[in-house]
Protein backbone atom coordinates (compact mmCIF):
# COMPACT_ATOMS: atom_id res chain seq x y z
CA UNK A 1 0.00 0.00 0.00
CA UNK A 2 1.65 3.32 -1.25
CA UNK A 3 0.97 5.87 1.80
CA UNK A 4 2.45 10.37 1.60
CA UNK A 5 2.73 12.74 4.03
CA UNK A 6 1.12 16.05 2.75
CA UNK A 7 2.57 18.94 3.57
CA UNK A 8 2.56 23.28 2.29
CA UNK A 9 4.94 24.64 1.10
CA UNK A 10 5.57 26.71 3.87
CA UNK A 11 6.76 23.81 5.63
CA UNK A 12 10.22 23.57 6.09
CA UNK A 13 12.30 20.35 4.72
CA UNK A 14 15.49 19.41 3.18
CA UNK A 15 15.30 19.42 -0.53
CA UNK A 16 16.26 15.51 -0.71
CA UNK A 17 12.99 15.03 1.93
CA UNK A 18 10.75 17.42 -0.25
CA UNK A 19 11.49 15.44 -3.69
CA UNK A 20 10.95 12.06 -2.41
CA UNK A 21 8.17 9.92 -3.18
CA UNK A 22 6.87 9.89 0.43
CA UNK A 23 6.22 13.77 0.81
CA UNK A 24 4.27 15.64 -1.31
CA UNK A 25 4.14 19.48 -0.83
CA UNK A 26 1.02 21.45 -1.46
CA UNK A 27 1.93 25.18 -3.08
CA UNK A 28 0.67 27.91 -1.44
CA UNK A 29 0.30 31.39 -3.20
CA UNK A 30 2.65 33.97 -3.09
CA UNK A 31 2.46 37.41 -4.15
CA UNK A 32 5.26 39.28 -5.41
CA UNK A 33 3.97 42.84 -6.55
CA UNK A 34 1.15 42.63 -8.46
CA UNK A 35 2.01 38.86 -9.34
CA UNK A 36 0.20 35.56 -7.74
CA UNK A 37 2.77 32.49 -8.21
CA UNK A 38 2.20 28.92 -6.80
CA UNK A 39 5.02 28.31 -4.11
CA UNK A 40 7.02 25.31 -6.03
CA UNK A 41 10.28 27.00 -5.27
CA UNK A 42 13.09 24.76 -4.67
CA UNK A 43 15.95 25.82 -2.48
CA UNK A 44 18.41 27.64 -4.86
CA UNK A 45 15.12 29.37 -6.04
CA UNK A 46 14.87 30.70 -2.72
CA UNK A 47 18.34 31.94 -2.55
CA UNK A 48 18.41 33.63 -5.43
CA UNK A 49 15.17 35.45 -4.89
CA UNK A 50 16.93 36.44 -1.45
CA UNK A 51 20.31 37.55 -3.26
CA UNK A 52 18.54 39.56 -5.83
CA UNK A 53 16.00 41.28 -3.66
CA UNK A 54 12.64 39.61 -4.45
CA UNK A 55 11.88 39.29 -0.95
CA UNK A 56 13.05 41.96 0.27
CA UNK A 57 11.24 44.38 3.13
CA UNK A 58 10.76 47.50 0.65
CA UNK A 59 8.73 44.51 -1.28
CA UNK A 60 5.40 44.17 -1.85
CA UNK A 61 5.45 40.23 -0.84
CA UNK A 62 3.08 37.95 1.04
CA UNK A 63 1.52 34.43 1.07
CA UNK A 64 -2.02 33.23 1.18
CA UNK A 65 -3.60 29.99 2.08
CA UNK A 66 -4.36 27.15 -0.57
CA UNK A 67 -8.33 27.83 -1.05
CA UNK A 68 -10.70 25.09 -0.92
CA UNK A 69 -10.80 24.67 -5.44
CA UNK A 70 -6.67 24.35 -4.51
CA UNK A 71 -6.40 21.18 -2.18
CA UNK A 72 -9.11 19.21 -4.17
CA UNK A 73 -7.31 20.25 -7.29
CA UNK A 74 -4.20 19.26 -5.70
CA UNK A 75 -5.99 15.75 -4.68
CA UNK A 76 -7.48 14.79 -8.07
CA UNK A 77 -3.80 15.31 -10.07
CA UNK A 78 -1.13 14.14 -7.06
CA UNK A 79 -2.99 12.10 -4.52
CA UNK A 80 -6.29 9.97 -5.88
CA UNK A 81 -4.17 8.33 -8.32
CA UNK A 82 -0.66 7.55 -6.44
CA UNK A 83 -1.12 6.56 -3.12
CA UNK A 84 -3.71 4.91 -0.89
CA UNK A 85 -3.22 6.49 2.57
CA UNK A 86 -2.45 10.17 2.51
CA UNK A 87 -1.52 12.08 6.15
CA UNK A 88 -2.12 15.74 5.87
CA UNK A 89 0.40 17.61 8.38
CA UNK A 90 -0.84 21.70 8.64
CA UNK A 91 0.64 24.65 9.76
CA UNK A 92 -0.96 25.07 13.34
CA UNK A 93 -4.69 25.92 13.14
CA UNK A 94 -4.45 29.21 15.33
CA UNK A 95 -2.37 30.70 12.65
CA UNK A 96 -3.86 29.35 9.45
CA UNK A 97 -7.18 27.79 7.87
CA UNK A 98 -5.87 25.24 6.43
CA UNK A 99 -6.25 22.60 8.71
CA UNK A 100 -10.32 23.42 8.95
CA UNK A 101 -10.19 23.65 5.13
CA UNK A 102 -8.55 20.08 4.77
CA UNK A 103 -11.01 18.78 7.26
CA UNK A 104 -14.04 20.49 5.19
CA UNK A 105 -12.41 19.17 1.56
CA UNK A 106 -12.19 15.58 3.24
CA UNK A 107 -15.90 15.99 4.68
CA UNK A 108 -17.22 17.07 1.48
CA UNK A 109 -15.23 15.74 -1.42
CA UNK A 110 -14.63 12.05 0.03
CA UNK A 111 -17.52 10.41 -2.01
CA UNK A 112 -15.98 11.46 -5.15
CA UNK A 113 -12.64 9.94 -4.34
CA UNK A 114 -12.93 6.84 -5.74
CA UNK A 115 -13.58 8.63 -9.62
CA UNK A 116 -10.02 9.34 -9.40
CA UNK A 117 -8.43 6.40 -8.08
CA UNK A 118 -6.60 3.83 -10.66
CA UNK A 119 -7.39 0.64 -8.49
CA UNK A 120 -10.65 -0.72 -6.02
CA UNK A 121 -8.26 0.17 -2.95
CA UNK A 122 -10.15 1.97 -0.62
CA UNK A 123 -8.36 5.50 -0.12
CA UNK A 124 -7.38 6.97 3.24
CA UNK A 125 -6.88 10.58 4.31
CA UNK A 126 -5.43 11.30 7.66
CA UNK A 127 -5.04 15.69 8.90
CA UNK A 128 -2.98 16.50 11.60
CA UNK A 129 -2.44 19.88 13.24
CA UNK A 130 1.25 20.04 13.95
CA UNK A 131 0.83 22.94 16.20
CA UNK A 132 3.68 24.41 14.64
CA UNK A 133 5.27 26.46 11.78
CA UNK A 134 7.88 26.27 9.36
CA UNK A 135 10.58 23.90 11.61
CA UNK A 136 8.77 22.85 13.85
CA UNK A 137 5.58 21.67 11.42
CA UNK A 138 9.06 19.95 9.32
CA UNK A 139 9.66 18.52 12.30
CA UNK A 140 6.64 16.21 13.04
CA UNK A 141 7.05 15.27 9.28
CA UNK A 142 10.94 14.16 9.89
CA UNK A 143 9.32 12.31 12.77
CA UNK A 144 6.80 10.53 11.04
CA UNK A 145 8.98 9.46 8.65
CA UNK A 146 11.27 8.31 10.95
CA UNK A 147 8.21 6.07 12.34
CA UNK A 148 8.05 4.44 8.69
CA UNK A 149 11.41 3.30 8.42
CA UNK A 150 11.13 1.56 11.79
CA UNK A 151 7.99 -0.12 10.00
CA UNK A 152 5.90 1.07 13.03
CA UNK A 153 2.22 -0.24 12.61
CA UNK A 154 0.05 2.20 10.87
CA UNK A 155 -2.52 2.86 14.25
CA UNK A 156 0.79 3.50 16.11
CA UNK A 157 2.66 5.82 13.43
CA UNK A 158 -0.72 8.03 13.65
CA UNK A 159 -0.92 7.58 17.31
CA UNK A 160 3.07 8.63 17.90
CA UNK A 161 2.68 11.06 15.33
CA UNK A 162 -0.20 13.06 16.87
CA UNK A 163 1.73 13.05 20.04
CA UNK A 164 4.49 15.39 19.12
CA UNK A 165 2.15 18.01 18.98
CA UNK A 166 2.52 18.22 22.75
CA UNK A 167 6.24 18.29 22.52
CA UNK A 168 7.34 20.38 19.43
CA UNK A 169 9.03 23.55 20.17
CA UNK A 170 10.81 25.66 17.62
CA UNK A 171 12.55 28.78 18.22
CA UNK A 172 13.20 31.35 15.48
CA UNK A 173 16.36 34.31 16.12
CA UNK A 174 15.50 36.98 13.32
CA UNK A 175 18.29 38.95 12.94
CA UNK A 176 16.04 42.68 12.10
CA UNK A 177 13.55 43.14 15.22
CA UNK A 178 12.59 46.32 12.42
CA UNK A 179 11.95 43.27 9.71
CA UNK A 180 9.59 41.89 11.85
CA UNK A 181 8.03 44.58 12.75
CA UNK A 182 7.17 45.58 9.25
CA UNK A 183 5.78 42.03 8.28
CA UNK A 184 3.63 42.15 11.53
CA UNK A 185 2.39 45.67 10.73
CA UNK A 186 1.18 44.79 7.33
CA UNK A 187 -1.22 42.19 8.71
CA UNK A 188 -2.41 44.26 11.25
CA UNK A 189 -0.18 43.16 13.97
CA UNK A 190 0.98 46.47 15.94
CA UNK A 191 2.62 44.32 19.03
CA UNK A 192 6.15 46.17 18.19
CA UNK A 193 6.36 49.92 18.11
CA UNK A 194 7.90 51.84 16.09
CA UNK A 195 10.45 53.10 19.12
CA UNK A 196 11.29 49.70 19.89
CA UNK A 197 11.74 48.09 16.06
CA UNK A 198 14.20 51.02 15.86
CA UNK A 199 16.28 50.81 19.06
CA UNK A 200 16.73 47.01 18.59
CA UNK A 201 17.70 47.64 15.46
CA UNK A 202 20.89 49.99 16.12
CA UNK A 203 21.43 48.21 19.72
CA UNK A 204 21.64 44.78 17.34
CA UNK A 205 18.92 43.09 19.47
CA UNK A 206 18.14 40.08 18.27
CA UNK A 207 14.63 38.56 19.47
CA UNK A 208 13.72 35.20 19.80
CA UNK A 209 10.49 33.48 19.06
CA UNK A 210 8.67 29.90 20.26
CA UNK A 211 6.05 28.15 18.58
CA UNK A 212 4.51 25.16 19.26
CA UNK A 213 1.83 23.88 20.83
CA UNK A 214 -0.48 25.95 18.94
CA UNK A 215 1.19 29.05 20.56
CA UNK A 216 3.62 31.63 18.96
CA UNK A 217 5.26 34.27 21.10
CA UNK A 218 8.12 36.12 21.61
CA UNK A 219 10.21 34.72 24.73
CA UNK A 220 13.24 36.69 25.02
CA UNK A 221 15.85 39.08 23.44
CA UNK A 222 19.66 39.04 23.07
CA UNK A 223 22.36 41.49 22.35
CA UNK A 224 23.82 40.34 19.00
CA UNK A 225 22.18 37.35 16.80
CA UNK A 226 25.09 35.06 17.32
CA UNK A 227 24.10 35.45 21.30
CA UNK A 228 20.60 34.15 20.15
CA UNK A 229 21.22 31.31 18.34
CA UNK A 230 24.03 29.97 20.81
CA UNK A 231 21.00 29.93 23.31
CA UNK A 232 18.80 28.32 21.04
CA UNK A 233 21.51 25.35 20.53
CA UNK A 234 22.46 25.10 23.97
CA UNK A 235 18.57 24.86 24.88
CA UNK A 236 18.61 22.02 22.01
CA UNK A 237 21.64 20.17 23.33
CA UNK A 238 20.12 20.36 26.89
CA UNK A 239 16.95 18.67 25.50
CA UNK A 240 19.12 16.02 24.30
CA UNK A 241 20.36 15.35 27.76
CA UNK A 242 17.42 15.22 28.99
CA UNK A 243 15.61 12.84 26.20
CA UNK A 244 13.71 13.59 23.13
CA UNK A 245 10.14 12.44 22.20
CA UNK A 246 11.65 11.71 18.67
CA UNK A 247 16.05 11.70 17.88
CA UNK A 248 15.43 14.46 15.05
CA UNK A 249 16.37 18.15 15.09
CA UNK A 250 15.18 20.49 12.62
CA UNK A 251 17.25 23.35 11.40
CA UNK A 252 16.07 26.13 8.24
CA UNK A 253 18.27 28.86 7.75
CA UNK A 254 16.73 31.66 5.71
CA UNK A 255 20.25 32.35 3.59
CA UNK A 256 23.02 29.63 1.91
CA UNK A 257 23.37 26.90 4.49
CA UNK A 258 27.30 27.40 4.32
CA UNK A 259 26.53 30.62 6.35
CA UNK A 260 25.76 28.55 9.71
CA UNK A 261 29.52 27.66 9.78
CA UNK A 262 29.96 31.05 11.27
CA UNK A 263 28.11 30.23 14.22
CA UNK A 264 30.94 27.09 16.30
CA UNK A 265 27.69 26.46 18.55
CA UNK A 266 26.07 24.34 15.93
CA UNK A 267 29.18 22.68 15.11
CA UNK A 268 29.55 21.21 19.02
CA UNK A 269 25.54 20.21 18.52
CA UNK A 270 26.52 18.13 15.56
CA UNK A 271 29.18 16.11 17.30
CA UNK A 272 26.88 16.05 20.61
CA UNK A 273 24.21 15.02 18.73
CA UNK A 274 26.20 12.23 16.89
CA UNK A 275 26.91 10.96 20.37
CA UNK A 276 23.38 10.57 21.25
CA UNK A 277 22.55 9.01 17.57
CA UNK A 278 20.12 12.40 17.24
CA UNK A 279 19.92 13.22 13.64
CA UNK A 280 19.62 16.86 12.52
CA UNK A 281 17.98 18.07 9.45
CA UNK A 282 19.09 21.08 8.03
CA UNK A 283 17.39 23.32 5.31
CA UNK A 284 16.91 26.67 3.55
CA UNK A 285 13.74 28.38 4.66
CA UNK A 286 10.44 27.80 3.46
CA UNK A 287 9.41 30.65 1.18
CA UNK A 288 6.89 31.87 3.59
CA UNK A 289 9.38 31.38 6.64
CA UNK A 290 11.38 33.97 4.91
CA UNK A 291 9.28 36.68 4.09
CA UNK A 292 7.77 36.31 7.78
CA UNK A 293 10.90 35.87 9.61
CA UNK A 294 13.67 38.03 7.58
CA UNK A 295 17.18 36.70 5.67
CA UNK A 296 19.35 35.28 7.96
CA UNK A 297 16.87 33.97 10.53
CA UNK A 298 18.06 30.36 12.69
CA UNK A 299 15.29 28.56 13.39
CA UNK A 300 15.73 25.08 15.40
CA UNK A 301 12.75 22.58 16.19
CA UNK A 302 13.23 20.22 19.16
CA UNK A 303 10.64 18.11 20.65
CA UNK A 304 12.01 17.12 24.02
CA UNK A 305 9.98 14.33 26.31
CA UNK A 306 9.44 16.74 28.93
CA UNK A 307 7.18 19.64 27.17
CA UNK A 308 7.40 22.00 30.29
CA UNK A 309 11.14 22.16 29.93
CA UNK A 310 11.20 25.15 27.74
CA UNK A 311 13.98 27.70 26.22
CA UNK A 312 14.46 30.95 29.33
CA UNK A 313 15.71 33.63 28.94
CA UNK A 314 17.19 36.10 32.29
CA UNK A 315 16.01 39.33 32.16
Amino acid sequence: MSSVIVVDSACCLPERIVSSRSVAVLPLTVKLGQQKVRDAFTADDRLRMLKDGTLDIKKDVDTAPATREEIVDFLVKRILPNYDFAIVQTITRNRSPQYEMWQEVNSSFAAEYRKYRKTDRTFTLRIMDSGAVFTGQGLMTLNTLYLGQQQVARRELLEKSKQLFHHIQSYSAPVDLHYLRERARRKGDRTISFTAAHLGKALKISPVVFGGQGETQQVGKFKGHENAVNAIVNHAMQCIKRGLQTPIISIAYSGPLEELSRYPVIEELKEFAAEHNVKIATSVASTTAIINMGPGTFSLAVAPVDATFRLKVEE
